[in-house]
């Protein structure tokens, strides 16, 4: 199996601007490539309507078992980053419930337009 660690040069080079020689060399991982870098241009509503994201976020919820880290049911899939958006690995998602998913967006949006005051 082959996995990408997020920081092959291919994935700082605008889609655009990429060309055959930046991706790997080898057959399967080149095909691979392109699988990701196609995932990563869709906008991400539409991203979590694919295939892939239903395998990422099925995962997930078998990962933790179907529970939130409050014990509560998972419903949903909440990713902590998007560095690696279309090749995620297991650390990069988390299962929450719906309130704690609620929770955690209002917490960041919190912390993100304090930071942004004081920046200012």
């Amino acid at each position: 199996m082959i996995t990408f660690t997020g920081k092959e040069p291919w994935l700082s080079i605008p889609v655009e601007k990429l060309e055959w020689g930046d991706l790997p060399s080898e057959f399967e991982a080149r095909s691979k490539a392109i699988c990701v870098l196609a995932l990563r241009q869709y906008q991400y509503d539409a991203y979590l309507r694919t295939e892939h994201w239903h395998s990422v976020r099925e995962s997930a919820l078998k990962r933790f078992r179907g529970q939130c880290i409050c014990g509560k049911n998972a419903v949903d899939v909440h990713h902590l980053n998007y560095d690696r958006k279309g090749f995620e690995h297991p650390e990069d998602v988390v299962a929450l419930c719906r309130s704690c998913h609620k929770i955690w967006h209002e917490t960041w949006t919190l912390q993100a337009r304090e930071s942004l005051e004081l920046t200012a």
